[in-house]
């Protein structure tokens, strides 16, 4: 489930959609390891703007929990 998760958690990022989200996926891997990352790490990829570098550093799953809670 922890997988599923983070795939609803990287899925809720604001400004980080179509290619941008490519991108951090081909860099980390999996949204696992995005959801780990530091902003040094996104930093260093390169290619993301400010607003998507903010909303990958908010590793709150709330909303991921309460999407997951709506499909039970």
């Amino acid at each position: 489930m922890s997988n599923l998760k983070h795939w609803i958690w990287l899925s809720q990022r604001k400004g980080v959609a179509g290619q941008a989200a490519v991108k951090v996926l081909e860099y980390f891997g999996t949204p696992e390891q995005v959801h780990t990352a530091d902003r040094g790490a996104f930093e260093l990829m390169g290619g993301l703007n400010e607003r998507a570098i903010r909303s990958l550093m908010d590793k709150s799953l709330d909303e991921a929990d309460r999407i997951l809670g709506d499909c039970d």
